[in-house]
């Protein structure tokens, strides 16, 4: 039963967060929570994950009058004893959490791929930081001199854009490069038949050495103006694709070099992709076999990436993974993979209501999907008790339901031109929203 999957996986994670071994792992010091407490270790994570998105003495009256069944909260815990409760928890305890939760997935679930491929979409972003002095300088100030200097920092995550998992997600300081970050991924990520799919900004030898030198293939789009020496003859030549021979610069050798990976040159596959706008782009891949990888496979390919900029906007508009409860690093790198494991949690209970309605709408004009946003509101408004009951799969089927209720349409070949210069939020900590 798909019910069973689902509740299989918050299982797993309320197994891991009540272990010993794993708290142990996860705690700064052999002293902490050892106490009885209110916040102890594993409800201290459950509160973290509740996509907090408001003031923290308010999240914690609503989490415990919820997790209590009380009509009026009365938590007995201060905002004050949250702060000290997070100092003892280190934000790794999310990120392996989040690989456990994804490992249950891909063994339970029935899980789609694209010609037997699983996608991957490594995708980058920023998130304006106004943390203390200390959180500034660390993730790298921005001053631009017309409002409060804030930090930068720089987020990456490896998608499946698929089946909406978010499979790993970083944060780092705005020096850290976004290939850097993107590699990162790969050394979490259990090897399967994965295509990893990159925008523009990522192609370069060295980065495509390294992704090769895992045993994965890629394909990447290429700004038609960059990559002149093997793009500009491909474009003038009027060829659909090609196979090309990339050589590598001095400087491309030298830091092949010192990272121990091959200098020859490397056989890519260049694809030209016609849009419908009538723009250009070309594509850059290591699936070179033609006969096994046809050129009309391409065109969908290059649209099948566009769920991670998705997922980012529900992050960011949605979920508000720009909001922090904290203005410490360790608050900061807590709340985002928090944010991030309850955003995967979501996406893994929606997955057989999407299957159902796929089955209950398919002599429709469109097919139907769960609506995300209405789906993480009610895992924000009664999803907690799943890890706080001990028989969870009557609660899971009543979610189901819920997300069953108005569904979207799946309006296929859609196109959208991009907003610049879009304005994002400032969360000022002394104004909170109440809810």
């Amino acid at each position: 039963m798909p019910s069973d999957s689902c509740a299989n996986i918050i299982n797993i994670v309320k197994k891991s967060i009540t272990s010993r071994e794993f708290i142990d792992r996860h705690r700064y010091s052999p002293n902490d929570f050892t106490r009885k407490s209110p916040l102890d270790f594993a409800t201290l994570f459950a509160f973290m994950i509740n996509l907090l998105r408001s003031s923290n003495q308010n999240e914690l009256e609503k989490f415990f009058k919820q997790i209590n069944g009380e009509e009026i909260p009365d938590c007995g815990v201060s905002d004050s004893a949250f702060s000290q409760a997070r100092k003892k928890l280190h934000y790794e305890a999310f990120s392996e959490v989040n690989s456990e939760s994804c490992n249950a997935f891909y063994q339970d679930f029935s899980w789609k791929t694209w010609n037997q491929f699983r996608l991957l979409g490594i995708d980058g972003s920023t998130l304006k930081i106004y943390g203390d002095d200390y959180c500034k300088l660390y993730f790298g100030l921005i001053d631009n001199g017309s409002e409060t200097p804030y930090a930068l920092a720089r987020v990456s995550q490896c998608y499946d854009v698929l089946n909406h998992i978010t499979l790993d997600a970083g944060i780092s300081p705005n020096s850290v490069g976004e290939r850097e970050m993107a590699l990162t991924h790969l050394d979490v990520i259990s090897p399967l038949n994965d295509l990893l799919l990159f925008d523009r900004g990522y192609p370069g030898f060295c980065f495509f050495r390294q992704i090769r030198s895992t045993n994965r293939q890629f394909c990447a789009r290429a700004s038609v103006g960059s990559w002149t020496s093997i793009t500009a003859p491909f474009l003038q030549s009027g060829l659909n694709e090609q196979i090309v021979e990339y050589t590598p610069s001095k400087d491309n050798k030298a830091e092949c070099k010192r990272l121990g990976l091959s200098t020859e040159p490397m056989t890519l596959r260049l694809i030209r992709i016609k849009l419908k706008t009538g723009e250009t782009e070309i594509l850059m891949t290591s699936l070179t076999d033609v006969e096994k990888y046809p050129y009309d496979w391409f065109a969908e390919l290059y649209h099948l990436r566009w769920p991670v900029e998705e997922a980012y906007k529900l992050l960011k508009c949605k979920i508000e993974i720009g909001r922090f409860s904290g203005k410490s690093v360790l608050a900061v790198k807590q709340d985002f993979l928090a944010k991030i494991l309850m955003f995967n949690l979501t996406s893994m209970l929606i997955a057989p209501v999407d299957e159902q309605l796929k089955i209950e709408t398919k002599n429709h004009k469109f097919d139907y999907k769960v609506n995300r946003t209405r789906a993480l509101a009610k895992i924000k408004e009664f999803g907690i008790l799943l890890f706080f009951r001990d028989s969870i799969s009557y609660l899971v089927n009543r979610l189901h339901k819920l997300f069953m209720v108005r569904p979207t349409e799946i309006r296929l070949n859609r196109s959208f031109q991009r907003k610049k210069d879009r304005k994002t939020s400032h969360y000022a900590f002394a104004y909170q929203p109440i809810s």
